[in-house]
């Protein structure tokens, strides 16, 4: 199981430096052609390959947050990611977001690849939390790869920080919802919420 977990985040990894190099090398000569291949394959980045290693067994459900959760827990976790949306919605009115979050269904599709690292990490260590943080650790090193030191300064550009955070934050809520279906539609909340708050006038402009 490990060896199997292994490899599907290994792909997972490796998809979009592939998907990267597929797009620089034909994409501008075949202009608008290879564009839904550019959009099928950030969706079977984010659920096609988690979904694989999950019904192959590569992974185990409760791991990932897809199972194992009490009604209690279920309104537990409904509470939290109230509060978080709610909190998200609060701090947004009071300063806006500089830049931009993901859409509803990009920002939703990072869950599962996420869970997936969790889960591989669980079958390494401690599930209850050793796991989780090691899969955050992998998650860590996908977001190096997507976003590689610059140049001068090595450091990432500032428009890559938010979606580090959004990974340290789908962590901590794992930590304390244990629920992916929740985890996923928090994010699709959260993005539909601050898109509203900047959508709406401010006070130099109403």
């Amino acid at each position: 199981m490990i060896v199997e977990a292994a490899i599907w985040t290994a792909t997972a990894l490796a998809a979009p430096e592939v998907l990267r190099f597929v797009w620089g090398r034909w994409g501008g000569a075949a202009g608008d052609r290879l564009q839904p291949v550019l959009s099928f394959g950030r969706w079977f980045h984010g659920l096609g390959i988690p979904y694989l290693a999950l019904i192959t067994g590569a992974v185990a459900a409760p791991d990932v947050g897809l199972s194992g959760q009490s009604g209690t827990e279920w309104l537990r976790g409904a509470g939290i990611c109230a509060a978080v949306l709610g909190l998200a919605w609060v701090a947004a009115r009071r300063r806006r977001v500089a830049y931009p979050y993901p859409g509803p269904g990009l920002a939703a599709i990072d869950e599962p690849r996420w869970a997936l690292y969790r889960g591989t990490g669980s079958l390494l260590a401690d599930p209850r939390w050793a796991g989780p943080f090691i899969g955050l650790g992998i998650g860590v090193i996908e977001w190096a790869l997507r976003h590689p030191p610059r140049v001068r300064g090595f450091r990432p550009s500032a428009e890559a920080w938010p979606s580090l955070a959004r990974l340290f934050g789908s962590t901590v809520l794992f930590f304390l919802t244990r629920n992916l279906w929740l985890m996923v539609l928090t994010q699709a909340g959260l993005s539909l919420v601050l898109a509203g708050i900047n959508r709406e006038p401010s006070e130099d402009q109403a």
